[in-house]
């Protein structure tokens, strides 16, 4: 199994054997020394500077740039003196507009806590995904949206359930109740009473409105916080086993009747069989992903026990109140349903009802409302890199209806008229034949459109055509799959990467960053392709001295001889180096480039 790059960096920081041991073993009641351990603010920081949130600024004025300029032993120490009497700084409240008009709230907590947010994120999460029921599939590792369709697809189809139960809950983040969430975490396994402390802590933070006026929350959990998607599956966890404890995983025996089971021990189709014959349990399927979660089932009587049933549960158990205008039940033979930007149907074909899916009307709108707009603004090669950018994005998430083409065609046939005339004045109508074949890795491929079909085209860059591309089959999610199991290429630099020491002079950003540039080159040096093991140095291509930065792309690793060849100002020196490397032309003119950025004169080759 590949690793994503949220992987990748706890491998690089030795943090991946430890939470694969949390994920494995329990109680666990010892996790603030794991908090504040060095790998693990250090594996938090390097998570947190990838995310494009960590530009956002809260209350202080800060945000990661201000991170990137302190060394690493700052870093960990301030974390550290935080933790030991923690007070959260208040919330920033952001207002965003929603599709319907309404507001949403957000809340940006200042740098530093999202840091400490982040700290305790890596090591919670794999306690809490251990407990985590396998129909839920929002913001959790090696999980995605395409699983989740693929799950309603799977209870439509195969299980033929013919209704939806639509339950959406009413401002589910604004009115999480602070005691339950910490006596489930409690119960998940979180047993180190100062950990709960400190989210209790966080919880309970004060938010500064943008009229200035500050508020201490009696329930919520802000969105825009890095705990905030945890939390909300912690909570909405029991709801899942409930709902699978009354059917999926009945624990009911029935003794007068033999069930068979499988290789794995787990009970066969007859299970399901012998219940609906014998029980009066109502059938059904909840998937889950984050607040957003919907419950199949094959007729309106189970349908509406379905939703009663969730409705009181939510408010008895959870003191969650469901918005009654949103929440639905839907026949699928007369009506779509939506869920995750998707709307379902039941279709007629040869004598059976097959689940079809498309884009739901309220994101078409939206999608095409976004064409429009990037379409008059598209007056070079790079915005129409840019709109490429976008068709690849829709092709990429939505690529999983089974009718995506019917609709791609009809947001290109609505734009037609407006591309033709944009285009008209500064592109041409060009064969597809005269450029490079394009291929996108999401099942978009120009190379399958014919020679002759032609393409808009703008200083010298095709526009992708937004009809074009196929259908992909949602992949459901295998059960036995492990979320911290991974199978990890036994290579030198690999073994290398964690033992690499950081200066205490230098800043975090460049130390994060030449782990990363180690790990890109595979430990190799960029000019004689050999491994250098630990024996290397990071060279700046523009020095600091010269306005350089310590940026991941100003950086590069070099055996430390080529290093001192780089930087060396005497002839006699640099002949005898390179005679000493056995350097080639080629290997020579790159050691000049990186000699011509640091202002020094260019070796001659003869």
């Amino acid at each position: 199994m590949t690793l994503n790059t949220k992987d990748k960096r706890a491998e690089y920081h030795d943090i991946l054997p430890l939470q694969k041991e949390l994920w494995e073993n329990e109680p666990h009641k010892n996790l603030y020394r794991l908090i504040v351990s060095r790998q693990n603010i250090i594996c938090a920081y390097d998570c947190l500077k990838r995310n494009t949130g960590s530009h956002a600024k809260g209350v202080d004025g800060l945000n990661i740039e201000n991170i990137n300029q302190v060394s690493i032993e700052q870093l960990v120490s301030t974390v550290r003196e935080r933790l030991k009497d923690y007070h959260p700084d208040p919330v920033k409240r952001v207002y965003i507009e929603k599709d319907n008009g309404k507001r949403r709230p957000l809340g940006i907590p200042t740098i530093w806590d999202r840091v400490i947010q982040q700290c305790i994120k890596q090591i919670i999460e794999p306690i809490c995904e251990r407990k985590f029921a396998h129909n839920s599939y929002g913001f959790r590792p090696k999980r995605s949206q395409e699983n989740a369709l693929a799950d309603v697809m799977k209870s439509l189809n195969l299980s033929k359930h013919k209704y939806i139960v639509n339950v959406d809950i009413k401002s589910f983040f604004d009115n999480v109740n602070h005691k339950i969430l910490v006596n489930q975490l409690w119960s998940i396994g979180i047993r180190d009473k100062s950990v709960l402390a400190i989210i209790k802590k966080m919880l309970k933070a004060k938010i500064l409105e943008p009229n200035g006026q500050l508020i201490t929350p009696t329930k919520g959990t802000p969105q825009g916080g890095i705990l905030s998607p945890l939390l909300s599956n912690v909570v909405l966890n029991d709801l899942d086993h409930w709902v699978n404890d009354q059917w999926i995983e009945c624990g009911i025996e029935i003794s007068s009747i033999t069930l068979r089971f499988n290789k794995n021990g787990s009970p066969t189709g007859d299970k399901y069989k012998h219940l609906r014959t014998y029980s009066t349990l109502k059938e059904g399927r909840l998937v889950r992903y984050a607040d957003d979660f919907v419950i199949t089932c094959k007729t309106y009587n189970e349908a509406v026990r379905w939703s009663n049933a969730v409705t009181n549960y939510l408010k008895r158990r959870l003191k969650l109140d469901v918005e009654n205008t949103k929440s639905k039940i839907i026949n699928l033979r007369k009506h779509y349903s939506e869920f995750l930007g998707f709307k379902f149907k039941l279709k007629m074909k040869r004598n059976k009802c097959v689940a079809e899916s498309r884009i739901s009307d309220k994101k078409k709108e939206k999608i095409i409302r976004s064409y429009r707009e990037k379409i008059r603004n598209t007056w070079s090669g790079a915005d129409v890199y840019k709109l490429n950018s976008m068709t690849y994005g829709i092709w990429g998430y939505f690529k999983h209806a089974t009718a995506i083409s019917v609709d791609m065609r009809e947001i290109s046939w609505r734009l037609n008229k407006l591309i033709h005339n944009h285009f008209s004045m500064n592109g041409e109508f060009r064969n597809l034949s005269e450029f490079e074949k394009m291929s996108t890795g999401v099942g978009l491929k120009m190379s399958k459109l014919k020679n002759n079909c032609k393409v808009w085209v703008q200083h010298n860059v095709p526009l992708m055509p937004i009809s074009m591309g196929k259908t992909q089959y949602p992949l459901c999610k295998r059960r036995q799959e492990k979320p911290y199991e991974f199978v990890i290429e036994k290579k030198d630099w690999r073994e290398y990467i964690i033992k690499i020491e950081c200066n205490i002079t230098s800043s975090t950003e460049f130390h994060i960053n030449k782990v990363s540039r180690y790990a890109q080159q595979k430990g190799k040096c960029a000019i004689l392709k050999e491994f250098t093991g630990i024996d290397f140095e990071c060279h700046h291509k523009l020095p600091k001295y010269l306005g350089g930065t310590d940026d991941y792309h100003n950086l590069i690793i070099l055996d430390k001889r080529v290093h001192n060849l780089v930087h060396t100002k005497y002839e006699w020196k640099i002949n005898e180096m390179i005679r000493e490397l056995n350097l080639n032309k080629l290997q020579i003119s790159k050691v000049n480039t990186l000699r011509s950025l640091c202002k020094l004169d260019v070796i001659e080759i003869n």
